[in-house]
């Protein structure tokens, strides 16, 4: 893979010291090299103001990091109540039911954040002071079961799978979650060819994430029936964003190499997100098994600057997490992680700080 050999940085882990399962704090690198300064920190963009109606992001803040362990170590933004006016859940207590709830969390320019509510089959929109702004039906626009939204500069992309009938298809959403063209995805793409989610490239491109990003197809709506071309990571201008085949600790983000050692042998990288500044945020799962066989999974998020420098990390409270989110963390415009957590009665919207 020589478009990724340009330049090699190893972060190491220590062995349990991530542990978003045990609720400690996590590692910083232990190598992270002196000659480049400290992030210039600013608070984030402000969002208690409306959001505009355009299709431009809000001004980009260098994300504030904190030295050593940040107070609070999660922000909570806002709260919304489980109940039929509020977020929905379903077949909660059902043994022989797999329970569910909000899929998917996505945040658009000026501070706007979408929630995929899959049991109402509704779109909510919200400000980060978690006033209302709008709620989209997408019964509306046929939605079956939809699993996970992308917000970009233009709008926004709408995943939908109704497995039985094998309908696959991705709607295009304006700011506004207007529904504007509708695409039915061809076979190739579908569930068992590895499909998690879709993500918006840095001029609009339309991607399906493949295996959570390890494999990306970059769709061509043009032709009749939709086309792609499948790549080993995501294709971004200076090469492919993606973790190397056979060795998920490995991470190639165009000419430079994250290499992570981690504290279990199961595992690995992925992409989150990619900043203006030509920073990105990798996603760390690492799972492990105790003593007495039960298996332990931490999961953390890291900032590397586009050198590929650890500035920063946020550990991610999986134990906290009452239902599965399938899309439970996005990147915000702001360059800020912001996370989707659900408890018995209550959905909060969190964002995490990052730290070194």
């Amino acid at each position: 893979m020589s478009h990724r050999l340009g330049r090699s940085i190893s972060i190491l882990l220590l062995a349990g010291t991530v542990g978003a399962c045990s609720g400690s704090s996590a590692g910083t690198a232990a190598q992270e090299p002196t000659t480049v300064p400290a992030p210039e920190t600013s608070t984030t963009a402000s969002t208690t103001t409306p959001a505009p109606t355009t299709s431009t992001a809000p001004d980009w803040n260098t994300p504030l990091i904190c030295d050593g362990p940040c107070d609070p170590p999660v922000e909570v933004l806002f709260t919304l109540s489980v109940s039929d006016e509020g977020i929905g859940y379903a077949n909660v207590g059902i043994e022989e039911m797999q329970a569910s709830g909000p899929t998917a969390i996505a945040v658009a320019g000026g501070g706007v954040v979408w929630i995929l509510d899959s049991v109402h089959r509704e779109l909510l929109a919200f400000s980060l002071d978690g006033s209302p702004r709008k709620t989209v039906d997408l019964t509306s626009y046929e939605v079956a079961s939809a699993v996970d939204l992308a917000t970009g500069p233009a709008g926004m992309l709408l995943l939908d799978i109704y497995v039985a009938a094998q309908r696959y298809r991705l709607l295009e959403l304006d700011d506004e979650g207007n529904l504007g063209d509708v695409h039915d995805l061809p076979a190739g793409v579908w569930l068992e060819d590895g499909l998690t989610g879709t993500a918006i490239g840095p001029a609009g491109e339309r991607w399906l994430e493949l295996q959570a990003g390890a494999r990306v197809a970059a769709l061509d709506v043009s032709t009749d029936p939709v086309s792609f071309t499948i790549t080993n990571g995501y294709p971004y201008p200076d090469g492919l964003y993606g973790p190397e085949p056979g060795n998920t600790f490995v991470f190639g983000a165009g000419d430079v190499e994250i290499s992570v050692e981690g504290s279990g042998p199961m595992g690995g990288l992925s992409l989150l997100g990619t900043n203006p500044d030509g920073s990105f945020v990798l996603v760390l799962d690492e799972v492990s098994m105790d003593a007495n066989g039960a298996i332990r999974v931490d999961e953390s998020v890291h900032l590397f600057d586009a050198e590929g420098y650890h500035l920063g990390e946020a550990v991610v409270p999986l134990t906290e997490q009452f239902l599965e989110v399938f899309h439970a963390l996005t990147l915000g415009p702001d360059g800020n992680t912001y996370m989707l957590l659900t408890h018995p009665d209550r959905v909060e919207v969190v964002r995490l700080p990052y730290y070194r």
